[in-house]
């Protein structure tokens, strides 16, 4: 699981990176209602569907066609854990990630951007992996 989340986090960043240079307001506006609604959600299965269109969103801004799809295998892959960990997650805290993503692709601020999308997979895998072996 770590190590594909390192491949995500460099790829998903990558996408981050270009969808900074050429994301419009009206995809800012749709990803701050995803988000939104992320906080208002108490199905996990609704919170996980909601949080992958969110990310979707910031990564079909990257115009890199040939990355999407790449992304979304890595996404299969780590799907069985997502579904088997006992879900006791801060909806607070991801939006709060991802309000710092939406801050830095408002900016334009690429590298911002990466590392943002970084710092949001690398902690929930770190929350992941520890409700995992704690299960």
């Amino acid at each position: 699981y770590r190590e594909i989340t390192e491949i995500r986090q460099r790829l998903e960043g990558l996408a981050a990176f270009h969808a900074a240079a050429r994301i419009d307001e009206a995809t800012i506006a749709a990803l701050e209602k995803l988000n939104a609604a992320m906080a208002l959600l108490e199905h996990p299965q609704h919170y996980l569907e909601q949080n992958y269109r969110f990310h979707f969103t910031v990564y079909a801004a990257s115009g890199m066609a040939s990355l999407l799809p790449i992304i979304e295998n890595l996404w299969m892959r780590i799907g069985p854990a997502l579904h088997h960990h006992p879900h006791e997650f801060n909806r607070m805290e991801t939006v709060r990630k991802h309000d710092a993503i939406i801050d830095a692709l408002r900016k334009g601020d690429r590298e911002g951007a990466e590392v943002a999308v970084a710092h949001d997979l690398g902690t929930a895998a770190d929350f992941i992996v520890r409700s995992l072996q704690s299960g």
